[in-house]
């Protein structure tokens, strides 16, 4: 079996690096922390935090987290898709989720929008992360899975068949993460 490592996007807001062996198997749940950056911005009328109240709210949000699964996710409420609920317009209580913020860190902050560089458990809301911090998520980008980083992928239009990973290459890997965890 051979690995193809390439750089997906979901949105043009989101995007990162993902791999077929995640999509097929899920042996990556597990195999390290996924690392994301993500712009979060603050409407002008609701009043962004100052640096020590952004501060504050990023404490509370490292380590073992609880958050409402976000209402334009995928998860089920009543048999039917949270976000075809939301989109019309049909207000339900979301379940909670719960995580690990392992860091939680401020690359960039202008007042309005802040970057931030997040290491989260798998099944992790970042929008859910975003609205805990009083704004909304304006860009996402997964940017490791594992042992596997965005550097390391290639988009779509570019792949080669040179570039898959031979199966022993990402077992080492994979192993190598499990060994530093």
């Amino acid at each position: 079996m051979r690995i193809a490592l390439v750089s997906d996007t979901y949105t043009p807001q989101v995007n990162g690096v993902t791999t077929v062996l995640q999509r097929i198997v899920g042996v990556l749940r597990d195999a390290g922390h996924p690392a994301v950056v993500v712009a979060l911005a603050y409407s002008p009328g609701g009043g962004p935090p100052g640096e020590d109240e952004l501060g504050k709210r990023l404490e509370r949000l490292r380590g073992e987290i609880e958050l409402p699964i976000p209402a334009a996710s995928a998860v089920k409420i009543g048999g039917e898709r949270a976000y075809r609920l939301a989109r019309r317009g049909v207000e339900v209580e979301m379940p909670l989720r719960r995580s690990t913020v392992h860091a939680l860190d401020v690359i960039a902050y202008t007042g309005t929008t802040a970057t931030l560089d997040l290491r989260v458990s798998s099944g992790t809301y970042v929008r859910a992360i975003a609205e805990a911090l009083g704004g909304h998520c304006t860009a996402l980008r997964r940017t490791e899975v594992g042992p596997f980083s965005v550097e390391d992928a290639v988009a779509p239009i570019d792949f080669e068949p040179g570039r898959l990973l031979a199966e022993r290459d990402v077992l080492e890997r994979v192993g190598a993460a499990e060994a530093e965890a």
